[in-house]
């Protein structure tokens, strides 16, 4: 297993002055067929009560299914714009802490394409009770492996 480290605060403009709420850390590794497998996970500061990230995919990584880690999380793809989505089970005044995995994704090569390619940041947001907060993700070098 091989993880890069693209480290980059989300939205640190929009929200200028606050805390960084938490962050979310993908990684990657091969199964026995060589598919990728990502995991998903995310560490709260204990105040974030809800968090969202949507990843773009490379076009040479064809999406196989999502697996959700812990009970009312969303694992989910639209394979039209070869985006995930990941959101931590949230709501109802709970707060999210401590680091956990929450998603596993299972990606093959795209038939007729060379492996390789990285995941990008689409969208973060991590929202307290007292409003939004700024959140960060480490990401994965598909290319690693």
């Amino acid at each position: 297993m091989k993880t890069l480290k693209l480290a980059g605060v989300i939205a640190a403009l929009a929200f200028a002055g606050s805390s960084v709420a938490g962050s979310f850390e993908v990684w990657s590794d091969n199964d026995k067929s060589m598919n990728k497998v990502v995991v998903v996970s995310f560490a709260g500061d204990n105040e974030t009560q809800d968090a969202m990230l949507d990843l773009e995919y490379p076009a040479n990584w064809e999406f196989v299914k999502a697996a959700a880690k812990a009970s009312g999380t969303i694992c989910a793809a639209k394979t039209d714009e070869r985006k995930i989505r990941i959101v931590p089970p949230s709501g109802a005044g709970k707060a999210l802490g401590g680091r956990a995995d929450y998603c596993t994704f299972l990606f093959k090569p795209a038939a007729g394409k060379a492996a390789g390619g990285a995941l990008k940041t689409l969208f973060t947001e991590c929202a307290a009770a007292n409003g939004n907060k700024t959140c960060s993700a480490d990401l994965v070098d598909l290319n690693e492996k």
